[in-house]
């Protein structure tokens, strides 16, 4: 979920630290050519790493406090962000990890009036307190999850 603590601005974008030395756990060789790291996020096998979209799927926790963040570069803005969880299936990862409730479309609508999307986000008021707040969706299946009031 976007919130405070999710996003980092850097002079340079470093490489992927699972590309450059490998994952021996995952059976991963070191890479001749790394990608380029977009995140920051602490892994499965080591405390943190500068990861590719591609490791940050299979080695990552998520975003946020306490588990990682997008890099950005100056000039770069919450747009770039929002494009990077999606482009990296982000909002699925998040899903997998969320231990909270979720809804389908139908059961959004009953709890939720919409105010507007931006992929992976979509703005709400809750019905039954008029309380304000976003939540984080999935394309396919479509899966509304991760409530956070405002």
């Amino acid at each position: 979920m976007i919130a405070n603590h999710t996003s980092v601005v850097v002079a340079r974008l470093p490489l992927c630290d699972v590309c450059s030395m490998g994952c021996p756990a995952c059976k991963i060789d070191a890479n001749p050519n790394p990608n380029t790291a977009r995140f920051d996020a602490r892994t499965i096998h080591r405390p943190w790493a500068n990861l590719c979209p591609d490791h940050f799927r299979t080695h990552a926790y998520g975003l946020g406090l306490g588990d990682g963040q997008v890099l950005l570069l100056a000039g770069e803005h919450l747009d770039d962000v929002r494009r990077f969880m999606v482009d990296a299936d982000i909002p699925a990862h998040d899903l997998a990890a969320d231990k909270g409730q979720t809804w389908s479309t139908d059961e959004l609508q009953r709890d939720f009036e919409v105010e507007g999307f931006a992929a992976p986000f979509v703005v709400v008021r809750r019905k039954s307190d008029g309380a304000m707040g976003t939540l984080e969706f999935t394309h396919s299946p479509r899966v509304y999850f991760g409530w956070q009031a405002e």
